[in-house]
């Protein structure tokens, strides 16, 4: 199966509207072909911005890259998961990675980028998930839980795991938390904010004790139709709804909804935020059209705008950033 990589430079530019934006200045491409392994297209990622590593999820395995002043260098690709994996989450203080598969959640110690090592999953715990069509969606998590959104037919589990040896220790009952299906999950501080229709902000400082502190959509004529990305960065959260971006200040009483920008048209989006600015991929799901890199300025979370666009001849499954470079 064939990866190809596009490294974007972002270069600060002069002028209020704009940034200026070097593309492309390296293409990585490698292909892997095994005959009893499942590799696929890139897909979603993650970093060790003080290792400079980057994490890449394809097919049923995740590779991972050193990046050298914008050259991708593969380290190993011995991360073969016991089934597609749907999503990653970097764990920096542990250098854990924790993956959520189709029917499997796995956590693998990368601490030795070169030769990562099975911790546990739910597999080798004895573990026996039996589906048809819907499994574990999303994944986030710290240094002592794993927290995973599992797809249902009505909607989407929530589960709270012990990272170490994968022990559940909370989990959904009637009375509890159920989350749009499939909903996209991001830990920050004490909480972990959800997507889908009704995007949540669930207080999980007391493990024995997991409510919903807030609702994130203030409108009361509606859920809104998909909440695509979310960014937690300290006392702010961004989601990407639709064609719009929200920001939000946290505090004790809940979220406050600060500012809305509009992106461009709804579509599958990704982002990612570093210093002043959040770097969105907006998937265009047009034959023939590659996707669009938009930077929005949040230097003022009350005061958000598009600070530049730019087109891509390709499509994107995820986005991230190391040192000057967008990947």
């Amino acid at each position: 199966m064939m990866l190809i990589w596009c490294i974007v430079g972002i270069i600060s530019g002069g002028e209020k509207r704009g940034m200026d934006i070097k593309i492309p200045v390296g293409v990585y491409t490698e292909r892997h072909e095994y005959s009893s392994w499942s590799w696929g297209a890139a897909g979603f990622l993650d970093r060790d911005t003080l290792r400079d590593l980057l994490f890449v999820k394809s097919g049923s395995g995740v590779l991972i890259f050193k990046v050298r002043d914008s050259v991708l260098e593969l380290l190993s690709d011995g991360i073969k998961a016991g089934n597609t994996v749907v999503d990653i989450h970097y764990e920096g203080s542990r250098k854990w990675l924790y993956l959520a598969c189709v029917d499997d959640v796995e956590v693998w110690d990368v601490r030795v980028p070169e030769e990562p090592v099975k911790i546990s999953s739910l597999r080798e715990e004895g573990y026996n998930f039996m589906w048809a069509t819907f499994g574990y969606k999303y994944i986030t998590g710290d240094s002592e839980y794993v927290y995973v959104s599992k797809a249902e037919d009505y909607g989407s589990d929530f589960e709270v795991r012990y990272a170490d040896g994968l022990e559940q220790v909370w989990y959904n009952d009637d009375d509890a938390i159920t989350l749009d299906h499939g909903s996209i999950i991001e830990k920050g501080g004490d909480y972990v904010y959800s997507g889908g229709s009704w995007p949540l902000m669930i207080d999980v400082s007391d493990i024995d004790s997991i409510y919903v502190k807030d609702t994130l959509w203030k409108d009361d004529s509606g859920g809104v139709n998909n909440v695509w990305d979310i960014v937690v960065d300290n006392d702010y959260v961004y989601l990407c709804v639709e064609g719009y971006l929200y920001s939000y200040h946290v505090g004790e009483d809940g979220a406050e909804v600060l500012d809305s920008c509009e992106i461009y048209d709804s579509g599958d989006t990704r982002m990612v935020k570093q210093g002043d600015y959040i770097y969105m991929i907006k998937n265009n799901f047009r034959i023939n059209s590659g996707d669009t890199l938009v930077i929005v300025d949040v230097s003022n979370p009350s005061s958000m705008y598009v600070r530049s666009r730019y087109g891509l001849p390709f499509h994107c499954g995820d986005i991230e950033i190391i040192g000057s470079y967008v990947y």
